[in-house]
């Protein structure tokens, strides 16, 4: 377990997924997006930091069955976070949550 710096710049709890002499594959236990960092970005996860956390796996679907990697993320975050309000469909399957939203609500990436 290490902290490691995020596209906004903070430092958050991370797992090494693969590591290299020029970058490192860290998966934020918190959040669950993987990201490839610089060793500099990188450090020891302190003590104080070392506990557990209550998490699920979200399947994230489209009405219109479109691939959501056809999504702009961050586009969409911040679309979403303008909205006063909006919908989806959530159930509950197992372990898993699945999350269907309509895609209305989502920026999709220019090809």
């Amino acid at each position: 377990m290490v902290l490691a710096k995020f596209t906004d710049g903070s430092f958050y709890r991370a797992v090494c997924i693969e590591r290299s002499k020029w970058d490192i594959k860290v998966c934020f236990i918190d959040y669950g997006s993987m990201v490839v960092v610089e060793p500099k970005d990188v450090m020891a996860m302190p003590a104080k930091f070392m506990y557990t956390t209550c998490s699920h796996t979200v399947s994230l679907r489209l009405k219109s069955g479109r691939s959501v990697d056809e999504i702009d993320a961050n586009e969409t975050r911040e679309f979403l976070e303008k909205e006063n309000e909006f919908s989806a469909d959530v159930k509950k399957e197992g372990n898993r949550y699945s999350i269907t939203i309509d895609d209305s609500l989502v920026v999709f990436k220019f090809k």
